[in-house]
């Protein structure tokens, strides 16, 4: 923090501003800024998001659109400013790969670091107004059916195997498929 309240200075930059935008991620009690967009800071003099159209910034829309588990619903506590009660995944190390629950899309966003993590008091936050605003605008990009939620789908497709509902079921998968299914991902 001692070095962008200098590097603040140096430039005449706004110190509490630049906190607000660019400061929020804590590592074993240091706090840490995002140094791509305190250098970027330093060129332009301007507040921008240091986000804006990266990869990850698709990749987090097709997850909001897929809804595990109500994703969506704390993406939009979180984006309020609220904590949320997290504890990461355990088998971080695929969690970069196997997006396939909220927890392990968390345990990613945390690694990207468009989430904070406070150990100590087990939870999840928005760490800046950068990243809130990045993820509040692929937010409200993004739109979602509760007739899509994939666990509501599969929890009525496996429903409806049991009964023996075969009409249900080639409907369930069809659905399924033309929700979920990327045409991006065929003959790769």
């Amino acid at each position: 923090e001692k070095e962008v309240q200098s590097i603040c200075d140096k430039y005449a930059l706004d110190f509490v501003r630049t906190k607000e935008w660019y400061d929020g991620y804590i590592v074993d009690g240091v706090e840490i800024y995002n140094p791509y967009a305190i250098i970027a800071l330093t060129k332009s003099k301007e507040y921008l998001s240091s986000w804006s159209g990266t990869a990850s910034s698709k990749a987090i829309a097709e997850l909001i659109e897929v809804n595990y588990e109500g994703l969506r619903e704390d993406l939009a506590r979180l984006i309020s400013g609220q904590k949320l009660e997290f504890t990461v995944e355990s088998k971080s190390s695929n969690a970069l790969f196997n997006l396939n629950s909220k927890v392990s899309i968390f345990t990613c966003l945390i690694y990207l670091g468009y989430l904070g993590y406070d150990k100590e008091q087990g939870c999840i936050f928005i760490p800046n107004k950068d990243v809130r605003l990045e993820i509040e605008e692929v937010f409200l990009g993004t739109t979602v059916s509760d007739d899509n939620d994939i666990v509501k789908l599969s929890k009525k497709l496996f429903e409806s195997l049991l009964n023996y509902d075969q009409k249900a079921v080639a409907g369930l998968i069809e659905q399924i498929h033309n929700s979920f299914a990327s045409i991006n991902g065929y003959n790769n």
